[in-house]
């Protein structure tokens, strides 16, 4: 698990993220439970504001490697209170470019989707907590420590707790989050869940090497590995007026790809407000959670 660096972090920002095979829409059963009492097992409790950083890259993409390097000195740094997601996604993560870019693929239909949505037109870019920075929703590497900053500077909304119970014999997962509101809540509120990989082994391309300039065993970290409940997730709340400390519990299933280690699997978990615009989907809160 991440060291909490929270001080170290602020002082070193201030002085300058199922069941499918090739489908990362996990299949129901999913349940929506009362918002009572938490489940069995460990639970993860956010008390502090995180911030989730999306770093979208692709192992053909020789530039990529830098971003990934800034994404990961900024987690050491922040530690609990930053969550990073690696997103592999659009032409430099496509499997077409021949050995050794053929294999395996870490794209996502989640992944393309968000790409897409957000307009994203190059890797290395990224988002931090989907909020704007100096007007800019897509950061080049070099915003993003400051765009951190801003995010984990902003008001913290609601707590997310998680509970994964992982069964290794037939790899079943289940989850139970729970979302507790420290500030007033609204219909718009969206909670999604993610599992992402750390690390996977695969190829990459890094221009800094002499040509053909490839890495035939990168360790590709917080790899997305697909949406548990959908692209844009669950709608938490039928009410626009949700009080202070309300809690909200979903819970869900799936089976794990057999291709993936389970000792390197992580839940992502975030709420954001969907408030229908590009530039109006902020996120409000995210957390993360090994499954083991």
């Amino acid at each position: 698990m991440k060291k909490f660096l929270f001080v170290t972090g602020i002082m070193v920002a201030l002085s300058f993220g199922i069941s499918f095979s090739g489908c990362d829409i996990i299949d129901s059963p999913y349940t929506e439970n009362a918002p009572t009492t938490e489940g069995p097992g460990d639970t993860t409790e956010t008390s502090i504001r995180k911030v989730l950083l999306e770093d979208y890259t692709g192992f053909y993409c020789g530039t990529c490697p830098p971003a990934s390097e800034i994404a990961a000195s900024l987690d050491s740094i922040y530690g609990e209170r930053l969550i990073v997601l690696g997103v592999h996604a659009n032409f430099f993560a496509e499997t077409t470019h021949g050995a050794p870019f053929n294999s395996p693929d870490l794209r996502t239909p989640a992944g393309e989707e968000y790409y897409n949505y957000f307009g994203f037109v190059s890797n290395p870019s990224g988002m931090v907590n989907r909020k704007p920075f100096n007007s800019s929703l897509i950061l080049s590497k070099d915003a993003w420590s400051p765009a951190v900053v801003q995010s984990l500077q902003a008001d913290h909304e609601l707590d997310i707790a998680l509970t994964p119970a992982y069964t290794a014999s037939n790899r079943q997962l289940s989850i139970q989050a729970k979302v507790t509101y420290k500030k007033p809540g609204t219909r718009k509120d969206k909670l999604v869940i993610l599992l992402s990989e750390s690390p996977v082994i695969a190829p990459q391309k890094d221009y800094r090497l002499p040509a053909p300039s490839n890495i035939l065993e990168f360790k590709h970290k917080h790899v997305l590995r697909g949406a548990v409940n959908g692209t844009w997730g669950d709608t938490l709340n039928i009410s626009d007026n949700v009080p202070v400390g309300a809690a909200v519990e979903r819970s869900y299933n799936t089976t794990l790809d057999n291709s993936w280690n389970p000792d390197n699997i992580y839940i992502i978990a975030y709420v954001f407000r969907d408030n229908g615009t590009i530039n109006d989907r902020e996120i409000l809160q995210a957390e993360e959670k090994a499954i083991k």
